[in-house]
């Protein structure tokens, strides 16, 4: 079974992905704010980080920078409004794998997930870019 963190402040989404997420062989832990997700991630085995980037506390952008410097193949997937090239260059920086802008589909999630899951990672690849 693999261990999914996701990482976000807004309730109602934690629940969309916890919906999704329900039933196909994962555990789902969740975090409401980065220095959360940063002490959960330290202290767990995880297999994939699902992260928003404005966040109170400590931005995703953050997080996922402090996550992958350790674990450079940790696939952090990027759930984000933001859609600027530049926003894309700096995921592509701190770690990210996989980068999914909203609003975005449960399916879309999933796959993004299956896929993050499944591909082997060298920490200079840059993020799929998923579009909705």
């Amino acid at each position: 079974m693999k261990t999914i963190l996701c990482v976000d402040d807004d309730p109602h989404l934690l629940e969309l992905i916890e919906a999704t997420l329900a039933g196909p062989g994962y555990r789902l832990r969740t975090a409401r704010d980065g220095g959360e997700a940063i002490a959960i991630a330290t202290q767990e085995d995880v297999d994939v980080v699902i992260l928003d980037w404005n966040m109170p506390d400590c931005a995703g952008i953050e997080v996922a920078r402090r996550l992958t410097e350790g674990r450079p193949h940790l696939p952090v997937v990027m759930l984000t409004a933001r859609t600027r090239p530049e926003d894309l260059a700096r995921a592509r920086a701190a770690g990210v794998s996989a980068y999914l802008t909203k609003p975005f589909s449960p399916l879309q999630l999933l796959q993004c997930i299956r896929e993050s899951l499944a591909r082997p990672r060298a920490a200079s690849d840059a993020p799929t870019r998923v579009q909705p």
